[in-house]
């Protein structure tokens, strides 16, 4: 067996994260999700040096608070429907 404790927890709610975007992409509104992974300089990682040297090691990457925000950004912004084949084509741009 491999992974982490509580990984597949955090995999079910990625997943369900997804679904409900490309659910709301389907009803033709806008909905965007964002994965945030460890943020190396600010946050509880920051004050656990040993912490980011463990997740080093086992190559999770983190990221900066720079790049969080652009994402944030990123997902506050109108996101474009997808056609997928279960969505109406009126709710598709090319």
């Amino acid at each position: 067996m491999g992974g982490q404790r509580g990984q597949s927890n955090y995999a079910a709610g990625n997943t369900f994260l997804d679904s409900f975007v490309r659910y709301q992409h389907f009803l033709g509104l806008h909905c965007s999700a964002v994965k945030i992974g460890l943020v190396e300089d600010v946050g509880w990682l920051l004050d656990l040096p040993e912490k980011f040297v463990i997740y080093g090691a086992a190559a999770v990457r983190a990221i900066q608070e720079k790049q969080l925000l652009d994402a944030i950004h990123s997902m506050l912004l109108p996101s474009r429907l997808a056609f997928c084949e279960d969505s109406p084509k009126r709710f598709a741009k090319p």
